[in-house]
């Protein structure tokens, strides 16, 4: 019994009154939710029912529906027939254009109703709209057998990953959902009675996909609260186990006059997916929980390091999973000294995803004699813990998310008018995340042009920006970022330590 869909049929019978899901406060239970993923099976077969002769390639479901609940009953119910799953939170987004064997894209009528395309949109067609109606409480009853999956249903996950800069999409197959949901349910301390608060995290998220396995397979309960407010649930929800990112630190250490913080000691609180200040995280450890985890990783290869939060330190340099190898390396992928800086690289024993979707090249570059290569230059230290120290890509970290550097770069250019401009993100040693902007100009910044660059990175703790007669280049003639980046935090470093 190693799908979603067998999970929740097992569920739904012995005990099928039990909270699945509890959306924005509405609960929906296991019985619920494993017969609307038979109704909607039996809609989609009856809509496409030539995908079992096309079996040897699986056509791909883009799956544009909100809220999570729906959107995990498509999903479920799609990969039951075979079909490679996408969520999405935009139709005529780049994702979907890219995808080679496009079977549908499907949504709910409230989602048709607000659909705008565009003119140029080359997959009207494919628009498949689930109606209400077999959504309604007379259709689900006469649903009187739920199908289980079958022991490998062929149909894979594509998850959205920003590691490259450029959206890319990870597949991750079918036969490894076992194992993803062990890995998430232990990594998050997770039994059959917990309840998992995944604040507003959908299915276009990687963490809205691995938890929600991890609580099917479990029978216990995930809650989410999709375009509302989280604060009022945070403190008055009935939950053990939440993930939140940097943004949603901000957002409770900024709003405690509104919101007076609430001591909630036994709940697990896991953070990732950015810097976060520590100054902040003192605060939540004295006023909300003392039960706090930091968790690093990728869409590619889940968390690879989870360290507990008691100090400073903690937030600097992450303690490796069992289980994973962690190498930090040079250009020749030769393993560095301790306290050396080179490419992380990661390889899991228990799960990690191997390829890029129809993307040969970024394949090639990131998955290398058997790890997955992050994107981050790293350094470890004797203990064994390591230590993020940026980004190898024209990749920039701001708040919880990448963003490629071109698009950004461009504007301060713009701003500038300078030659060329390079930019950079960090955590500093006093954890604060940290811009640095290198300007190619001999021309010193007016105040006001200073203030608008300043203003991009406002939700940053620290803007610096340097002004160079000349960027060091490479023998192509190049501008040698990592030089640049080098001789920028070493002169930030320097200034900080006066």
């Amino acid at each position: 019994m190693n799908t979603a869909a067998n999970w929740i049929n097992h569920w739904a019978k012995k005990k099928p009154s039990k909270a699945a899901i509890v959306h924005n406060g509405k609960s929906f239970t296991y019985e619920y939710l494993a017969t609307v993923i038979e109704a909607t099976r039996l809609f989609l077969e009856q809509k496409l029912p030539d995908l079992a002769s096309q079996a040897d390639e699986c056509a791909t479901a883009v799956i544009a529906i909100d809220p999570l609940l729906d959107s995990w009953v498509s999903v479920i119910a799609a990969r039951s027939l075979g079909m490679d799953t996408l969520c999405v939170t935009r139709v005529d987004g780049v994702l979907v254009n890219r995808i080679k064997r496009l079977a549908c894209i499907l949504v709910t009528e409230p989602v048709a109703k607000n659909l705008r395309l565009s003119d140029d949109f080359q997959h009207k067609d494919k628009i498949i709209v689930i109606p209400d109606a077999i959504y309604d409480l007379r259709a689900l009853r006469a649903i009187k057998h739920l199908r289980a999956g079958v022991a490998d249903p062929g149909g894979n996950f594509l998850a959205s990953s920003g590691t490259t800069g450029i959206a890319k999409l990870v597949l991750l197959p079918a036969k490894i959902d076992e194992s993803l949901a062990d890995v998430y349910a232990k990594h998050a301390l997770l039994t059959a009675s917990s309840k998992s608060y995944l604040m507003d995290y959908n299915l276009a998220a990687f963490g809205g996909y691995v938890y929600g396995l991890s609580s099917f397979k479990l029978g216990s309960t995930i809650i989410v609260d999709q375009g509302r407010d989280f604060l009022p649930t945070f403190y008055g929800g009935d939950f053990d186990y939440v993930t939140l990112r940097p943004s949603h630190i901000d957002k409770l250490y900024d709003s405690a006059q509104l919101y007076p913080p609430v001591a909630k000691p036994k709940l697990r609180l896991h953070i990732g997916g950015g810097f976060i200040n520590y100054r902040k995280i003192e605060w939540v450890i004295k006023n909300i929980t003392p039960n706090l985890f930091h968790i690093y990783g990728a869409t590619e290869n889940s968390a690879f390091a989870k360290t507990r939060i008691t100090c400073a330190d903690d937030l600097l340099w992450h303690s490796i999973y069992p289980h994973r190898q962690v190498d930090v390396v040079d250009e020749d992928d030769n393993v560095v000294l301790t306290g050396v800086e080179g490419k992380l690289r990661v390889r899991d024993e228990v799960y990690t995803a191997h390829e890029y979707h129809d993307d040969p090249a970024s394949t090639a570059a990131h998955f290398r004699h058997g790890f997955f290569y992050t994107g981050d230059l790293a350094v470890r230290r004797e203990d064994g813990r390591v230590r993020i120290m940026g980004r190898v890509s024209d990749v920039i970290f701001i708040k919880s998310d990448r963003f490629a550097v071109g698009p950004i770069e461009e504007k301060i250019q713009e701003i500038a008018g300078c030659l060329d401009a390079c930019v950079f993100t960090r955590q500093n040693a006093r954890t604060q995340s940290e811009v640095l902007i290198a300007l190619e100009t001999d021309t010193a910044l007016s105040a006001e042009k200073t203030r608008e660059l300043t203003k991009m990175f406002a939700m940053l703790d620290a803007v610096h920006i340097t002004n160079l007669a000349a960027f060091p280049k490479t023998d192509g003639g190049k501008t040698d970022r990592a030089a640049l980046r080098k001789m920028l935090f070493e002169q930030q470093d320097s200034v900080a330590s006066v």
